[in-house]
């Protein structure tokens, strides 16, 4: 089988590497010359994910079709779904989950608890005033690692620093963030892995590093699971799926975001799982019936961002330190150019118990950087 994916990033390059092991191919359609996921292990359509026609054409060499980001072309999608091409997730959940305001609501609708929220046509409030001070200002489509979030201090702050259309939502003091991968599949056969515990880089709001399995009481583990199933039925999901979730003071769970795609939060799985989330995605995929997910030891993985300060021609320094150690697995994205902040790579560190993984990974850390090689 044909397998395409919209896109040729690490996320589509991982997923690449799973499906090297079958017979399968994996085509991706992107517009740069050797993106990641060519080198890889897939084979690259020059294409615009975002383009028509370039989709339309992309389509007829594929037998199904898939999404790396959910920033792409819905509307080409619907349009192709209606004329039998085969799409996962479907083109209208891929819509929903595109518009983040339109996500927010189908949560809201479904009584899935979510922060509370406010635009001028879609809301759980009635007025800006009511979510408090500070609040949260987000971009409805095109944001992603950071970029189309702010933070509203107080009245005072301007509300016109993100490109037009954007909503707000409220601000959740000191909550413990919280992801769950979900897959589902055509006949509604359902699974997920164990929640992970998300370290956010601030400055950035960039995921810097991943524990899996947190250290909370088994009911709220139980309960952000089914909460996280709970929102991808909502959106009529079938596929893989990035859940964010909130933990509060209160010990209540709110649903953040939902990614419709391999995510950042499930890397781990790679070595701590029976199957990875890239191999659940591939048998969804394949009609293939959804592996056990089990977690099989304890995860930290932190991802390997572009050393700000520096741009140009991807520099990698202490990788040669860490071959000496065992039960540390670097993933490369195989990027020429970094930059500051940068997603370059990840590494997973495992082990009999998180507290080991975690001493490791402080180790592991100080001893890498990848940087590009001009100072600026």
């Amino acid at each position: 089988m044909k397998i395409g994916i919209l896109g040729g990033g690490q996320l589509a390059g991982l997923l690449a590497q799973e499906i090297k092991q079958t017979e399968d191919t994996l085509i991706v359609l992107d517009p740069g010359e050797k993106c990641p996921a060519s080198l890889m292990g897939a084979r690259q359509v020059i294409g615009s994910p975002v383009s028509e026609q370039d989709i339309r054409i992309f389509a007829k060499q594929v037998d199904v079709l898939t999404v790396e980001l959910e920033n792409i072309n819905t509307e080409a999608l619907i349009k192709l779904a209606a004329e039998g091409v085969s799409i996962v997730p479907f083109p209208e959940t891929l819509a929903s989950i595109k518009d983040k305001l339109l996500q927010k609501h189908c949560f809201f609708e479904a009584g899935i608890p979510t922060c509370e929220y406010f635009s001028e046509k879609q809301k759980s409030v009635d007025s800006l005033k009511e979510l408090g001070w500070p609040l949260v200002q987000k971009s409805r489509t095109g944001g992603y690692d950071g970029r189309g979030v702010l933070i509203i201090r107080d009245e005072s702050s301007r509300l016109d620093l993100l490109p037009e259309p954007t909503y707000f939502e409220a601000f959740v003091p000191d909550a413990i963030e919280l992801a769950v991968m979900v897959a589902r599949n055509k006949e509604g056969d359902e699974t997920t892995w164990e929640p992970t515990l998300l370290e956010f880089d601030r400055n950035q709001n960039i995921l810097k590093t991943l524990y899996s399995p947190p250290i909370l009481t088994k009911t709220i583990l139980s309960q952000a699971k089914q909460i996280s199933i709970e929102a991808v039925r909502a959106l009529g999901g079938i596929g893989l799926f990035g859940v964010e979730l909130f933990l509060t003071k209160d010990e209540r769970l709110l649903i953040n975001e939902v990614a419709p795609r391999a995510h950042n939060s499930g890397h781990h799985t790679i070595e701590s799982s029976e199957t990875s989330q890239f191999l659940q995605q591939y048998n969804v995929l394949r009609s293939k019936p959804l592996s056990p997910t089990r977690s099989t030891c304890a995860a930290v993985m932190f991802n390997l961002l572009g050393e700000p300060g520096f741009e140009g021609k991807t520099v990698i320094e202490g990788m040669d330190a860490i071959d000496k150690f065992q039960n540390v697995f670097v993933h490369l994205y195989q990027k020429f150019h970094c930059s500051p902040y940068r997603k370059m790579g990840h590494i997973t560190v495992t082990g009999e118990t998180l507290s080991i993984a975690k001493e490791l990974a402080e180790e592991i850390r100080s001893l890498v950087s990848v940087r590009g090689e001009n100072q600026i």
